[in-house]
């Protein structure tokens, strides 16, 4: 199959004439929005490999990459573009730059370019509220300064960057969220994000758990149906604010979440621990306020529910 080849929307009814929205990635965050927007909405998720979410109403398939996309069948009829494209992973050290400016920041920069030629103003990014304030020992907000660690850390607020350009000179509409640690299960895939399902699925396993440093570092972990809301929230703001943390306020370390994961689970863990990285910060959490007040959302999950249900998943 060519690159922009459209799969056809599976059978609906009484929907004819919506507005689109257009989902750019089906990693686990593309297709737990998608999954998500199925019912209510008419989306169409390009993908760069196997199709997913078969079966779901109100999808519609476009296989393709941003590096070679037929732009104008990917946004025809779309009215707000969530953008999930992305590369990289976190790690140490400069390796890889030029590559995420040629694979990552570029096309991102290109689809941008072609939204604004169509009048498409609304476009939702999930930027990284776990890395781009670096090493704090607080709870970050969105004017606090930036302190990028990692290659990772560095496209996100490159983007940023661009973003606010666009929305100054174009007046375009692109949100930032800053999402801290965002875990979660996708049953249609199987598909699992974060430490937490995985640390799940091997103590209930019996099998080792690696952890970079002491297991002292503290992290912000949000439930995946939590950020689905927030960009839904997100999409749907008529406001001026164009950047928000999305997390929950409350950071917890590894190894508490592994004494939870053993509490609910009953089962004792394997854990070996690695030498920690330089990109791994001590502490990690964000305020939320801006999000609470400007989007009226809330996270509604918290860390003990969310495993619970997790658990409760795995054992089926």
């Amino acid at each position: 199959m060519r690159h922009g080849t459209v799969l056809p929307l599976p059978c609906t009814t009484g929907n004819v004439g919506w507005s689109m929205k257009l989902i750019i990635g089906a990693g686990f965050l593309g297709s737990s929005l998608a999954a998500g927007l199925a019912g209510k909405e008419k989306v169409r998720l390009v993908y760069r490999s196997a199709p997913p979410l078969r079966g779901l109403q109100n999808i519609e398939y476009m296989e393709g990459d941003l590096r070679e996309l037929d732009w104008d069948a990917a946004l025809k009829d779309i009215d707000t573009v969530y953008a999930m494209y992305g590369t990289i992973i976190s790690y140490d050290g400069t390796d890889g730059i030029i590559r995420d400016l040629r694979e990552g920041v570029m096309p991102m920069l290109t689809l941008i370019t072609e939204c604004k030629k169509r009048g498409i103003r609304r476009i939702i990014y999930p930027s990284s509220g776990g890395t781009v304030y670096g090493k704090t020992s607080v709870q970050s907000r969105e004017s606090d300064p930036t302190l990028p660690a990692s290659v990772y850390a560095a496209h996100k607020i490159t983007l940023e960057n661009y973003f606010q350009l666009f929305n100054m000179y174009d007046g375009m509409e692109i949100i930032s969220l800053r999402i801290t640690n965002p875990y979660g299960y996708l049953d249609t895939t199987n598909r699992k994000q974060g430490i937490i399902p995985i640390f799940i699925e091997r103590i209930m396993k019996h099998e080792p758990i690696e952890v970079w440093g002491n297991g002292y570092n503290t992290r912000d972990y949000i439930y995946i149906d939590d950020v689905t809301r927030a960009m839904e929230a997100a999409a749907a703001y008529e406001g001026d604010e164009r950047c928000f943390n999305i997390g929950t306020s409350s950071a917890t370390s590894i190894n508490a979440i592994i004494h939870l994961i053993e509490h609910y689970t009953g089962e004792k863990a394997r854990v070996s621990y690695r030498p920690g990285r330089i990109c791994d910060a001590v502490s990690s959490s964000v305020n939320i306020d801006l999000a609470l007040r400007e989007l009226e959302w809330k996270p509604a999950v918290t860390l003990s529910e969310g495993i619970e249900m997790l658990i409760a998943r795995y054992r089926g």
